[in-house]
């Protein structure tokens, strides 16, 4: 994973609720924030 940005905000992930900085967040149609692993492994189930 990537390191986080100086100061950037984090956000828990709605599907598996750990705290993730911004820049490994995605957020979802509803506006709620996804991280990268969970909206990978959504995207794989979809495909």
């Amino acid at each position: 994973m990537r390191p986080a940005l100086l100061g950037e905000f984090w956000h828990e992930c709605a599907r598996c609720g750990r705290d993730y900085p911004e820049s490994h967040l995605r957020k979802n149609d509803a506006g709620r924030w996804i991280c990268d692993e969970c909206w990978d492994e959504n995207e794989n189930e979809e495909g």
